[in-house]
């Protein structure tokens, strides 16, 4: 008999509860005796999942009995997103690294889940076998984990080519005057980025008004900033217009 359990699946960095699991199909289970073993085997369909780039999904098979008083865990299936899969195939290659958890052999494969495409696994593994073992149920446990880049990781994943200090490449880039109607923000953005660095825009039509409240609000700070013609200028149309070549 298979049976599926839904586990609440903890993030390490924010402590929410996320589950994965209603978006992981699972059939064609079966519980089977072979010699002297128990083998177990079932499709696992991660398509219609989206794991989050930072987060690894756990999903351990546990055979409990009938009364719920014996259990085994099978090997587990993990998934991981992305990023977590590349600081797992780094920390692999660093002999003085410890492997994130799941990592370390105990699990029966290793995913790499890739959004929007279909992905099955054909899961077939075996336990000793034990006399209650036939007549118990199939639960899927799930555990995620999620977090940011491992302190030992940090120098090897940051590395970089750029020249000079950081801080002076990060006010390349450009930022916009949607603050949700707070001067005070779009003079932190000015006084970091520049005056040339700014480009108009807001929320709309994420607003009370569906629109037009946001944009009343963010041309009412401009003009509390008290910028002189060619700024203001600059801020409403002149940098975008030199940015996008219009």
């Amino acid at each position: 008999m298979l049976a599926c359990c839904s586990v609440a699946a903890h993030a390490q960095k924010s402590g929410k509860e996320i589950t994965y699991l209603p978006a992981v199909e699972i059939r064609d289970g079966a519980v089977e005796k072979e010699a002297r073993e128990v083998r177990l085997t079932m499709t696992v369909d991660l398509s219609e999942m989206r794991l989050r780039t930072q987060h690894t999904m756990a999903l351990t098979p546990v055979l409990v009995s009938r009364d719920g008083s014996r259990e085994a865990a099978f090997p587990p299936i993990v998934v991981d997103g992305k990023t977590r899969n590349n600081v797992y195939l780094r920390a692999r290659r660093l002999e003085s690294v410890e492997l994130p958890p799941y990592h370390d052999g105990e699990a029966q494969v290793i995913i790499r889940r890739r959004n929007g495409r279909e992905q099955i696994y054909d899961y077939a593994a075996s336990l000793p076998y034990q006399r209650w073992m036939l007549e118990g149920r199939i639960e899927n446990g799930l555990k995620m984990y999620g977090g940011r880049t491992a302190p030992e990781l940090r120098d090897e994943l940051t590395r970089t080519k750029m020249k000079g200090a950081p801080i002076d490449t990060i006010r390349k880039f450009y930022a916009d005057t949607a603050s949700f109607g707070s001067t005070s923000a779009i003079r932190a953005g000015i006084d970091f980025f520049g005056v040339d660095h700014i480009v108009f825009a807001t929320d709309m039509p994420f607003d009370p008004e569906q629109g037009p409240g946001y944009i009343d609000r963010t041309l009412k700070c401009i003009d509390e900033l008290n910028l002189n013609d060619a700024d203001k200028a600059a801020i409403l149309h002149g940098n975008a217009q030199r940015l996008f070549h219009v």
